[in-house]
């Protein structure tokens, strides 16, 4: 093929996703990678290799314009590699110039909440959005405002770890990073996922958070209001985040996301209750286009 393509490289806890994205933010080919958590640095990223070879070869790429990795943690100066994710062996390792080595084209690493806010901003829901705030709701919660399509860098390579604001005073608990009473710890997807398992006995460890969004989606009173609370938790803090950022639109992105208009409501009806209205009133909430094929996206869009 002639036409210019980025791979973008979606780095997750238990698995990788990987796709051949062209200009226009099409995914044209993609493979997911798993890894065991013993796995070591070297041993992931010969895999991401292979991948990125089989990628290439399916499509006759002979060559890539560049390699875009979403990281799901703080990214260093050089954007080169990162620290303090949830794939520990990949931690300070030289991802961007391994990866340039082997493929002989530039690679950039950016942190993986600022790559789907990427993605919307130019492909998705986030289109024309002068300040764009997104959250997305995975294993933790990612935060990414963007200003005229720039993501906005506070500390670390990213927007620090807002996702760690704390929103509980009395009986809190600590997330799996150590804040207590965060809202990582109250409303995250490990958070909803521990709870849901508690309250609703019988569902796969693995399934519990689909069954959940499919039952609140079925109406069930139960599961809505699981959906709801944690909405609520997250609307405490967004709140905070419209205080600080006054945001045009605010997008929830991320597997919960799924549960669509309950969880959007309850996230918008607990931001307007708390926030200044003047940093509230005119703000739009709403649901990210591109699901999971967004942090793909964000991260090779970076590299065009």
């Amino acid at each position: 093929m002639s036409e210019k393509f980025v791979m973008g490289v979606d780095i997750g806890g238990g698995s990788t996703k990987l796709g051949l994205v062209s200009p226009d933010g099409k995914i044209v080919a993609r493979q997911r990678v798993t890894y065991a958590k013993a796995a070591s640095g070297e041993r992931i990223l010969s895999n991401y290799a292979n991948a990125i070879d089989d990628l290439m070869r399916g499509q006759k790429v002979e060559r890539l314009a560049g390699i875009g990795v979403g990281y799901p943690g703080h990214i260093l100066p050089d954007h080169a590699s990162g620290d303090d994710s949830n794939v520990l062996a990949l931690d300070g390792m030289p991802i961007a110039d391994i990866l340039k080595r082997r493929f002989q084209c530039p690679v950039r690493l950016i942190n993986d909440a600022d790559a789907g806010a990427i993605a919307e901003h130019r492909f998705g829901a986030g289109r024309g959005i002068d300040r764009l705030l997104m959250i997305t709701v995975g294993t933790g919660i990612g935060l990414a405002f963007l200003v005229d399509g720039v993501p906005t860098s506070t500390a670390n390579g990213c927007l620090g770890d807002a996702g760690h604001v704390i929103v509980v005073r009395d009986n809190a608990v600590r997330c799996r990073k150590g804040c207590l009473g965060c809202l990582e710890s109250v409303a995250s997807g490990e958070a909803i996922e521990a709870y849901a398992r508690r309250v609703r006995p019988g569902h796969k460890a693995t399934s519990a958070t689909a069954a959940l969004v499919r039952d609140t989606l079925d109406g069930n009173a139960q599961a809505i209001g699981i959906i709801s609370e944690a909405g609520l938790w997250i609307g405490m803090a967004a709140a905070s985040w419209c205080n600080i950022f006054a945001p045009r639109k605010v997008l929830v992105g991320g597997g919960i996301s799924a549960a669509g208009g309950i969880l959007v409501d309850a996230i918008l009806a607990e931001t307007k209750r708390r926030g200044m209205p003047s940093n509230v009133e005119n703000t739009s909430f709403g649901i990210a286009e591109l699901g999971n094929d967004a942090g793909i996206i964000g991260a090779a869009a970076q590299m065009f």
